[in-house]
């Protein structure tokens, strides 16, 4: 079974999916043309991603999963309650723009005095989060870090299996989550049990 396919298969109602391409998916054609513009060669299972998808926001809904809010004290997995896959869409919003997603990211750290970061292309995040997992100039992907700016770690793998991962990851910390809601009411940050 491809990525497309188990990506697709891991969604349930307790999973929201926003597709933000406006007026339609991108052709194959429109996302090389973005990767191209961007100065990387992005992967072919990325291509097809944004074909069918587009840019894309994931989130499980707030009654199965309530928003943690700062300072509850709870670990750092209790907030990664959705992501976004940064795509090609017309009318997409900027924040989940690749274009966009890509400049202002550059901007923001060359200003910083970080230079290593052409050929480096942002296409995932978590919600409220400040990294990113990014694209490489040959379609590799490291993760980016806004505490080790200029460093990156190397993923092993595809786009299509890091996303088939994250979203694997969101079901079980979902299914945690609504265990500790279930059993604990309003102390459930504080009470979940990571999924191993």
């Amino acid at each position: 079974m491809d990525s497309l396919q188990r990506f697709a298969d891991l969604f349930d109602d307790e999973i929201k999916r926003w597709d933000a391409t406006g007026t339609g998916h991108p052709s194959k054609a429109e996302v090389e043309a973005v990767g191209s513009r961007l100065g990387v060669a992005l992967p072919e299972d990325y291509v097809e991603f944004q074909c069918t998808y587009g840019a894309l926001h994931v989130e499980v809904l707030e009654e199965i999963w309530p928003r943690p809010t700062i300072g509850h004290g709870a670990p750092f997995w209790t907030m990664l309650y959705g992501f976004s896959v940064i795509g090609v869409g017309e009318g997409a919003p900027e924040w989940l723009d690749i274009e966009e997603v890509t400049r202002t990211w550059r901007e923001e750290h060359r200003e910083l005095g970080f230079t290593n970061l052409d050929g480096i292309v942002p296409f995932f995040s978590y919600v409220d989060n400040a990294d990113f997992a990014c694209f490489t100039e040959q379609g590799g992907i490291v993760e980016w870090s806004h505490e080790v700016p200029d460093g990156f770690e190397h993923h092993q793998g595809t786009f299509g299996e890091y996303v088939v991962e994250k979203l694997s990851d969101l079901v079980a910390y979902k299914r945690a989550i609504a265990e500790a809601v279930r059993n604990h009411g309003d102390s459930w940050a504080s009470e979940a049990k990571y999924p191993l």
